[in-house]
């Protein structure tokens, strides 16, 4: 991907802290995270059911490398299959994929 995120154990715990402070200040308790992928995390949407964490696709592939030494394809099969296809319930976290960064890598 070429981002210029750094990953480290400490980052993520403040991370961890402050999601939880946010969804506790501002959404429901039914919001689910994905657990170890903080420093991906974006915020919160809404839509007609409910409340969905959302997180950047990209660098949670990114924590998955720096964090577990996996290559590009190997974090994306893994996060592919045991995060996103793993039902954990209705309100699941949402990946997202933003725009730019798409046109950016196809580049």
């Amino acid at each position: 991907m070429g981002s210029e995120f750094k990953y480290s154990e400490e980052a993520n715990e403040k991370a961890k802290q402050d999601i939880q402070d946010y969804c506790l200040a501002y959404f429901d308790e039914s919001v689910i995270l994905a657990d170890g992928f903080e420093l991906g995390f974006l915020g919160c949407g809404y839509s007609y059911s409910g409340s969905y964490a959302i997180y950047n696709l990209g660098t949670c592939i990114e924590i998955l490398m720096q964090r577990d030494g996996m290559s590009f394809d190997d974090a994306e099969e893994f996060i592919e299959y045991n995060v996103i296809g793993a039902f954990v319930g209705d309100r699941m976290p949402v990946f997202l994929v933003p725009m730019k960064e798409l046109y950016e890598y196809q580049s």
